[in-house]
């Protein structure tokens, strides 16, 4: 079993990827969140039985994670920018171990990035698998939003519901109002259900190829991710943008995610063109169902593998 983290350059600019599973079977890269929220620290807990299957590939993006660093500006950070690091990626991947096509995974943010590679590129990528789509997030958050107002309204929080009024609906101009709408995001579960996010993440600490400066940097690489993304992608509206795609595309979505609602991929995925299509709710499971519906998740990613493959 291959086990290394290592860096590369990408688009110029060194960059790390986490490597394990098994070598001689097809490649699955898993493109993180955010912006800028690498999962190198923990996923690879959550991925242990894909990695029979595959060969799993977790890729901190350019400023974030390990691969932030202090001479990055905002201008070298972009959606585009990052799609066509992943395109590179994806080419240096197949190259070193002799595949023809991969299986691409994104998540949230990382779910945006992957629709529009799979968009550019649809001969390098085998199967599109998106988990918890954003689609529109200025649409979303109004959701988000609104179902904010009737938990902390419902469990008698008021001083909750008083501060969550006072920043009104999104989307928010003022850095402060933003923070505001994340803590309550965080505070009520809306990332996942069965365990709060904090304890969820200190399970990242354990992480051997993570020093000290390393965390440190993976805060930095957040604020400076969502600095020099954040007000492009929240005009992105894949409804208008995207009507077809080259490549089977199957969507993971929780059932009580209200960051990427059910009701907007569900239109997103009547709309969309594709091969072959699929969606599958995870009913127990909030934005991160890959995690919290870990066997299931597994199950169907090994059910597409076998069916695009020769050998089981």
């Amino acid at each position: 079993m291959e086990e290394l983290f290592r860096h590369i350059e990408i688009g110029g600019v060194e960059q790390y990827i986490l490597v394990r599973g098994n070598k001689d079977k097809p490649i699955l890269l898993f493109i993180h969140g955010g912006p800028g929220t690498t999962n190198s620290g923990y996923i690879y807990k959550y991925q242990q039985s894909l990695e029979n299957e595959f060969l799993v590939v977790n890729w901190d993006q350019r400023g974030a994670g390990k691969s932030f660093n202090n001479m990055l500006d905002f201008d070298d950070v972009s959606l585009e920018i990052i799609v066509d690091d992943a395109v590179e990626l994806i080419k240096i991947l197949m190259k070193e171990y002799s595949k023809d096509s991969i299986y691409l995974v994104g998540h949230s943010f990382g779910a945006l990035v992957g629709v529009k590679v799979a968009e550019k590129e649809p001969n390098l990528v085998k199967a599109y698998l998106s988990i918890s789509q954003v689609v529109n997030i200025e649409k979303e958050d109004k959701i988000c939003y609104e179902q904010l107002l009737k938990l902390s309204k419902k469990m008698l929080r008021f001083r909750d519901l008083d501060k969550l009024k006072s920043i009104g609906k999104p989307p928010y101009n003022r850095e402060n109002s933003v923070n505001v709408f994340n803590k309550y995001v965080s505070k009520y579960k809306m990332n996942i259900n069965s365990m709060s996010y904090f304890s969820f993440m200190i399970k990242s600490f354990s992480f051997k190829y993570y020093n000290l400066y390393d965390w440190i940097n993976f805060l930095r690489g957040i604020g400076f991710s969502k600095k020099a993304i954040y007000k492009e992608i929240e005009k992105i509206d894949l409804l208008k943008e995207l009507k077809s795609i080259k490549v089977p595309v199957y969507f993971f979505v929780g059932f009580n995610d209200y960051i990427t609602p059910l009701n907007v991929i569900g239109e997103f995925y009547d709309s969309l063109e594709a091969p072959e299509k699929k969606i599958y709710i995870f009913k127990n499971s909030s934005h991160l169902p890959h995690i919290e519906e870990e066997h299931k998740f597994f199950t169907i990613c090994k059910s597409i593998k076998d069916k695009y493959e020769k050998y089981n």
